[in-house]
């Protein structure tokens, strides 16, 4: 396979996940600006270590940069009060 068709291959890869993801993506206030970067490194740093240390963390290879947070991971931040305004 040619370098052009590599390209396609991974371009059509990635629309896949991104098709895959979208039906996983939940409605949340992070579209009114309440859920931005700052917050939620605030809230994962004000985690307690023992939660903290349950957390997984892995990079994946997507274009762009994305953040993505499980629902439960965002309902333990959410409950710790850190993410609100």
């Amino acid at each position: 396979m040619d370098a052009k068709g590599t390209g396609k291959l991974r371009l059509g890869i990635a629309r896949t996940i991104n098709t895959l993801l979208r039906a996983h993506r939940l409605p949340h206030p992070a579209s009114n600006g309440e859920l931005d970067i700052q917050r939620i490194g605030s809230a994962l740093t004000a985690m307690a270590p023992e939660r903290r240390a349950s957390v997984l963390v892995s990079a994946i290879q997507v274009p762009g940069e994305v953040l993505l947070l499980s629902t439960v991971l965002l309902q333990t931040l959410e409950s710790q009060g850190e993410l609100l305004a």
